[in-house]
């Protein structure tokens, strides 16, 4: 998705990756934290003495303003359990102790260190084990890969979408005037065939093969297509819906169902014949912490593969609980201080014709690698992994 209109003349130069964005300083300001944990008692006013030049008016407003500060309390309290449903109460959740509250001698280190425990209990990572939705603890482990060949990619070629079946890439590419379906030699990277461009009425996303057939979602337009796997045919439309009124990656689970991101945290879950939704949507969650911008999708080894927009990274999810439970960092593929201002982002998964082989690249990228998952060196790290602010 470009932050800029592209012209004809200058693709490469037109997608602009987005400025960094600084990390709020709000939070935490002693203004910006209103507390949870009022009590009555604390808005009681004392009565007037008798030899009060105030009188009975300004005990009315006293009282006033306590049942103001009381109402406040309660909708603050509503709007954090909100929050907190929705996976995006940080440091609401609780009070942190101050250090009047620690035993006393205790040194700065003790203090510390119990104020980090505290904060990431309040986060939701306490440990690197943390949340899989039923309380269980899951591992996050760290994976590696190995290339074990590279194919020519063309540079024009925005992807957004990556699939394989029987030797052949199926690439879905984007922008408005730009999108098409490209079938590519696995083994050389040749394009095989393609379909007409869209037009500038779509912008080409996510693309999956399943039974014969090709299921391509659009970004804002709400609108999919079907292609024959074989001819590229179109065969049919349809409309769908999601979070955030968008669609960005697609993938067959094999359970009848594929699994849909739209740039939120959430997965979607379509049956794949009548492509109505057909469970509950379900975030995906690193540490009990909302992952977003999920892309592009694949099913890999029973779990799914999932870009980060603007991240290096592959996640490994699982599909029934939405949590990580393995991260693959992609920086050194090709590292960004390489890249030239024609790249754009890391995107593009798709299985191989080997188990544990997979097929990555990004847009407008010059190669598609052919990477071999495996482990980390420091895959057991107890070290918690970090996607960046906020995730």
């Amino acid at each position: 998705r470009p932050r800029t209109t592209p012209t004809v003349h200058n693709l490469h130069r037109s997608m602009q990756r987005p400025s960094k964005k600084k990390k709020s300083r709000k939070m935490g300001r002693k203004k910006g934290i209103v507390s949870l944990e009022a009590r009555p008692e604390a808005l009681e006013i004392e009565p007037a003495s008798a030899g009060d030049d105030v009188g009975a008016g300004a005990a009315a407003r006293r009282r006033k303003i306590a049942i103001a500060l009381a109402a406040v309390t309660a909708v603050a309290a509503a709007a954090f359990g909100v929050l907190q449903h929705r996976g995006v109460a940080l440091l609401l959740r609780s009070p942190l102790k101050t250090a009047a509250s620690f035993p006393p001698g205790a040194s700065q280190q003790e203090r510390d260190a119990k104020m980090r425990e505290e904060m990431q209990a309040a986060l939701g990572a306490g440990s690197p084990g943390a949340g899989d939705g039923d309380g269980a603890p899951v591992k996050v482990t760290r994976g590696g890969y190995e290339v074990v060949a590279e194919l020519p990619h063309d540079r024009s070629h925005f992807t957004q979408g990556l699939t394989y079946h029987d030797g052949v890439l199926y690439e879905g590419t984007g922008l408005y005037g730009h999108s098409q379906v490209f079938r590519l030699n696995a083994s050389s990277g040749d394009v095989l065939s393609e379909t007409p461009v869209m037009g500038r009425a779509y912008f080409g996303e996510g693309l999956q093969y399943r039974d014969g057939r090709l299921y391509q979602i659009t970004w804002k337009e709400n609108r999919g297509f079907v292609y024959d796997a074989d001819t590229l045919a179109a065969l049919s439309e349809f409309d769908y819906r999601t979070t955030t009124g968008q669609g960005w990656g697609i993938a067959d689970l094999g359970d009848g169902t594929l699994a849909v991101s739209d740039g939120s945290a959430y997965l979607h879950f379509w049956d794949a014949e009548t492509l109505a939704e057909a469970r509950p949507r379900v975030p995906v969650t690193l540490y009990g912490r909302h992952v977003r911008q999920i892309n592009e999708l694949e099913l890999v080894g029973g779990r799914l593969l999932a870009n980060v927009w603007y991240k290096d990274v592959l996640l490994a999810i699982d599909p029934q609980t939405g949590v990580v439970t393995r991260v693959y960092d992609f920086s050194r593929l090709w590292p960004r201080s390489k890249r030239d201002s024609g790249a754009d982002c890391f995107n593009g998964i798709a299985v191989s014709d080997v188990e544990g082989e997979i097929f990555v690249t990004g847009k407008l990228w010059p190669k598609i690698y052919r990477v071999r998952l495996g482990d980390a060196p420091d895959a057991d790290s107890d070290e918690p992994i970090s996607l960046g602010y906020g995730h």
